[in-house]
């Protein structure tokens, strides 16, 4: 049973804001509570199946909306995750456009903010990215690699922002074009330099990732394949 509420409540990581050891202390009073309220229910019992209810679904998913509220997150010393999200439709094959993006290397060529990618093996890259005039380093791993579909990645050592993010190809049915679905989330930590790095993510650095995609779809659009690969 509490498995099936696990699955059914869970967050993704970047909408938690409750610590582990809260989670655990809020389910555990949360369980007590409503064993306590079912057994007295006809003795003032039915008032605590509220309270009881809150902080096992505070404790299960992770979520709490009065910490959402007034920005509290106690969550492995990170601080509000920053989330990008964007789907554009490209008129090329979905094989194509996921050839593309899959040479990571070539990422800056597209996305401005991002400095250098650096093969370390067929998994795991270093990533330099500039935030507002500072340069973060970082190492990631793709954690999928779904051919013509889906490639994920995520950050896999202590940083200033924890990072993870992935990008769709849906063909179209009916047409070579493909819609590109991308997801990115940044949680700068909870120290001097993650606070710097919050405060250039804002909405004006969201759009200008968004403008970036929109020029990775133009320059798809209007060059042939191998003048891609040439960059």
């Amino acid at each position: 049973m509490t498995s099936l509420l696990q699955k059914g409540l869970q967050l993704a990581p970047e909408d938690m804001n409750v610590g582990e050891n809260e989670r655990v202390v809020s389910s555990a009073i949360g369980a007590f509570l409503g064993t306590y309220a079912l057994r007295r229910l006809g003795r003032g019992g039915l008032g605590l199946l509220f309270p009881a209810g809150y902080l096992l679904y505070r404790g299960i998913s992770g979520y709490c909306p009065i910490s959402a509220a007034i920005g509290r997150n106690t969550t492995e010393g990170h601080g509000t995750a920053f989330k990008v999200r964007k789907s554009i439709t490209i008129n090329r094959a979905k094989g194509e456009v996921y050839k593309i993006w899959r040479d990571l290397e070539k990422l800056p060529v597209y996305l401005k903010h991002i400095k250098r990618v650096e093969k370390i093996d067929d998994k795991t890259y270093r990533w330099t990215v500039d935030f507002s005039g500072h340069e973060f380093t970082w190492t990631a791993m793709i954690t999928e690699d779904i051919p013509n579909k889906r490639i994920s990645w995520k950050s896999v050592e202590p940083t200033e922002v924890d990072n993870h993010g992935s990008v769709e190809f849906n063909e179209i049915p009916g047409s070579d074009t493909t819609r590109f679905d991308f997801h990115m989330v940044y949680r700068p930590a909870n120290t001097e330099m993650g606070g710097i790095i919050a405060g250039v993510l804002t909405p004006v650095f969201k759009q200008k990732v968004r403008d970036d995609l929109r020029k990775f779809r133009d320059l798809m659009e209007i060059r042939e394949p191998q003048e891609i690969y040439q960059f």
